[in-house]
């Protein structure tokens, strides 16, 4: 079986110049983002100061859960199965973290998406509360 036209692109040095780049950006912009909402006062943003933590946070822990384990994605037809890329070698006290990490990857991963949804909620319900 050939190789698909993008290999390239999940071997060395690629993958990791790539995954450092990516975790430095997203680490930096977002702990710059709680620099902001730390500093700024707090009747600048109101109570949207939390939704906006809440996301940065949980972008924080998923960029950290996929640099540290680099998940495989596995699609089947009943739904997507993930896999740590070095199984086994995330031991604490001779227990194996790989499965508490994967899940907790996951949760931030998909929390994400839910904080999104709250927050073109918010900015809906304040959108609107403004023109009428």
């Amino acid at each position: 079986m050939s190789s698909p036209l993008y290999d390239w692109f999940f071997h060395e040095p690629f993958h990791s110049i790539f995954l450092g780049c990516t975790t430095s950006l997203s680490l930096f912009s977002n702990g710059l983002l709680l620099y902001i909402i730390a500093t700024t006062n707090s009747s600048n943003l109101g109570p949207y100061r939390y939704l906006l933590a809440v996301f940065a946070v949980c972008d924080i822990v998923t960029t950290m859960g996929h640099a540290g384990l680099q998940a495989f994605c596995h699609m089947t037809s009943t739904g997507f199965y993930f896999f740590p890329r070095r199984a086994g070698k995330m031991n604490l006290f001779g227990y194996s973290l790989d499965t508490a990490l994967l899940l907790i990857f996951l949760a931030t991963y998909y929390q994400t998406f839910i904080v999104l949804a709250y927050h073109f909620i918010y900015r809906y319900k304040t959108a609107t509360r403004c023109i009428s």
